[in-house]
């Protein structure tokens, strides 16, 4: 290839190239690019054309294209590779170009330039290490240009303490040094660090950038903090600018000043949509919902029409109220807006119908998104957790997987938390098998929760023994399943580790152990866990802890000291206490005791039909005076037992059933099955009450 000349044709080429990189021109970019491919010059094409041509394809090509006119260079300069580099990066091809740049040849030594446009393609923190060695082994580390896009780079990938290191280290930094590193710590969360380096900053007599002073504004959390922001702004004149506004209004939003984000408000020149949109979303975030509809009726009221982000904001007010009416009428504007369902608004919706309970509502709008991402699926299987379906649940995972979409950890969440509550647990264990298999970081109280309600304890504290990080609700769950399978002692070595490693324990895992001294009949243990409570917790006892004390006292026969607890209680035992105490008189035949608990239990809560189910079996003879006057006082009040409902898994299916069931599509098999084990029974000389 010629290294000077490439004739007439290739001069006027490069000029058109040059004309249109710098006005940007689509389209005339990509007709050149496909006249040179069509028409290619007679003579050699310079390496002055080639790298315009590659920086062409940057606008209007292909990476194919890209790399076509590279290869034809027999030996490229850096800046060409540098021209490469960028194309690749731009066109979603970042990990070609490292491995372009990790195979150059040794002839070619990488400037400062070349080492910057390469780190813009890293994607993971490794590789931004690997080529600082490199920057640090050239000489080039104190460079402030190459510095810069170190500390921006890992802040992009969320390596903070490399980013400061690289900071730290440098003498003399310009205000792109310290903007890039105050808005790294801004984007990940940490605020006190973003806004200690921005006071530094100022004492340093730096002046922050737009960008900066935005980033600041988000992470501020303390009312102090967003006032001496607001001071520097005034000073500098930027109250004007409509970002600044936008930003100001939602910084005192969040922290609760709403008189003073209102009087911003009127007092703005620049009012938009952006601007009510981030009055209306601060004051969701401070739990101020009235004041957001207030504010979004005003913004309504002066002309400005809501977009996606206001409508999210609002579905979410919505959702917090259970106010499925409004909810419904935002959905008309947005219908009538022509407002495009995608992404967040298409998930808000989602939630909203869920969180009230109008599933086919939710199911409506998932059918009709265009593209469902993980958040997607996310909000449409806790729409169904939420209202108790979880054979949907596992239902649609089994279409997410179908689809090929990958679970994220929230997912996989919820589909575990379905399969314990139905006991599903053939496809727990082969979403277990998914956690395993892909790495998955998920907290093991899921699986742990899973294998207890199944009634596998074994398998549950072989996962927790296998984890090598315990929160205080993994250790929680693995004790309540001890508990709940009367595994005392392993219950109680657990309880001793837990101590052993210096983790507090709380109210549940105490209701726990106590919960299960009341099933055993452990009265002393049980009154050793209670005083614990107020003794070494600094914590009064709950209701559930005097319940459980009751429980075991009446399991050990105490039914009158059980309530003469009860009348120690500082809040009153409630429905909850009487009716624990009503169910041990039943199992000791104590009727003039449980006759008191049940007036107890109706006059707090007279549709809550498990008083008069315990009532009603005190009775020894069906028919009597007392059973008949439960019985009449019941049906006035019209309280029902919720119908029971039972699941199965078959091969991999979850099959439910409940009290008269008339609808499943092999109940008449069933049925049949059924009077045949009945006769069965019968034969054998097995009772049975059915």
């Amino acid at each position: 290839m010629s290294r000077s000349g490439e004739g007439k044709v290739g001069r006027e080429l490069k000029v058109l190239a040059e004309a249109c990189l710098a006005r940007g021109d689509v389209s005339g970019g990509k007709e050149l690019l496909n006249q040179f491919e069509q028409h290619p010059p007679v003579t050699a094409t310079s390496i002055e054309l080639s790298i315009h041509l590659i920086r062409l394809c940057a606008l209007s090509g292909t990476p194919e294209q890209a790399l076509t006119f590279f290869q034809a260079i027999a030996e490229p300069p850096v800046v060409a590779w540098g021209a490469i580099f960028t194309t690749l990066s731009k066109l979603g091809r970042p990990h070609h170009a490292l491995h372009l740049f990790f195979h150059m040849p040794p002839c070619i030594a990488p400037n400062s330039r070349l080492y910057v446009t390469i780190l813009q393609a890293c994607s993971t923190s490794s590789h931004v290490h690997l080529l600082e060695s490199q920057i640090v082994e050239n000489a080039l580390d104190l460079q402030l240009y190459v510095c810069n896009a170190l500390i921006h780079m890992y802040a992009h990938c969320g390596c903070l303490e490399s980013a400061r290191h690289v900071f730290n280290r440098l003498a003399i930094r310009s205000v792109v040094t310290w903007c890039t590193m105050i808005s790294g710590y801004a984007k990940h969360g940490f605020n006190a660090e973003a806004l200690q380096l921005f006071r530094h900053m100022h004492l340093q007599n730096m002046e922050a950038n737009q960008v900066t002073i935005l980033s600041v504004l988000k992470a501020c959390t303390t009312l102090h903090d967003g006032k001496f922001l607001h001071s520097l702004i005034l000073c500098r004149g930027m109250e004007s600018n409509g970002f600044v506004v936008n930003s100001l209004l939602d910084m005192y939003a969040k922290c609760g000043s709403f008189d003073i984000a209102s009087s911003l408000l009127d007092r703005s020149c620049g009012t938009n949509v952006v601007t009510w949109t981030a009055m209306i979303g601060g004051c969701i975030q401070y739990g101020q919902i009235t004041k957001a509809f207030k504010y979004f009726a005003r913004m309504l009221e002066e002309g400005f029409n809501p977009n996606e982000v206001t409508f999210v904001s609002m579905l979410k007010a919505c959702s917090l109220l259970l106010d499925i009416d409004t909810g419904k009428l935002l959905y008309f504007f947005i219908v009538e807006m022509q407002v495009c369902i995608l992404g967040p608004l298409g998930n808000s919706l989602i939630d909203m119908y869920g969180k009230h309970g109008s599933l086919d509502d939710a199911l409506n709008i998932f059918k009709v998104l265009p593209q469902r991402g993980l958040i997607t699926w996310s909000a449409m299987m806790g729409a169904y957790s939420h209202n108790g379906c979880d054979e949907d649940v596992l239902h649609l995972f089994e279409q997410m997987q179908q689809a090929g979409a990958l679970p994220d950890i929230v997912i996989l969440a919820c589909t575990l938390k379905a399969c314990s509550a139905i006991a599903a647990l053939e496809q727990g264990k082969l979403i277990h098998s998914h956690i395993l298999e892909h790495d998955v970081a998920l907290d093991t109280k899921h699986l742990i929760e899973l294998y207890v309600k199944c009634g596998c304890i074994e398998d549950a504290c072989r996962v927790f023994d296998m984890s090598r990080v315990h929160s205080l609700a993994t250790w929680n769950t693995v004790i309540s399943g001890c508990c709940e399978s009367s595994k005392f002692n392993l219950a109680k070595r657990y309880f001793s580790a837990m101590e052993e490693q210096g983790i507090e324990s709380d109210h549940t895992t105490l209701s726990c152990l106590l919960f299960l001294c009341s099933h055993m009949g452990l009265l002393s243990e049980g009154f050793s866990f209670f005083k614990e409570i107020s003794r070494g917790y600094h914590a009064s006892p709950k209701l559930e802890h005097f319940v459980s004390l009751v429980h075991l006292l009446g399991c050990t026969g105490q039914v009158d000291e059980a309530k003469c607890l009860l009348a120690t209680m500082p809040s009153g035992p409630g429905p909850v206490g009487w009716r624990s105490l009503l169910s041990q008189c039943k199992a000791h035949s104590q009727v003039a005791l449980g006759q008191q608990c049940f007036h107890h239990v109706a006059s707090g809560d007279q549709r809550e039909a498990a008083g008069y189910v315990l009532m009603s079996n005190m009775y020894v003879q069906p028919g009597t005076e007392g059973m008949a006057e439960s019985e009449e006082l019941r049906k006035y009040v019209n309280a029902w037992k919720k119908p029971a409902k039972a699941c199965i898994e078959v091969l991999n299916k979850v099959h439910s059933f409940s009290v008269k069931d008339e609808y499943h599509p092999f109940i008449t098999d069933i049925h049949a099955k059924l009077r045949l084990l009945r006769v069965q029974m019968a034969e054998a000389g097995h009772l049975h009450s059915w």
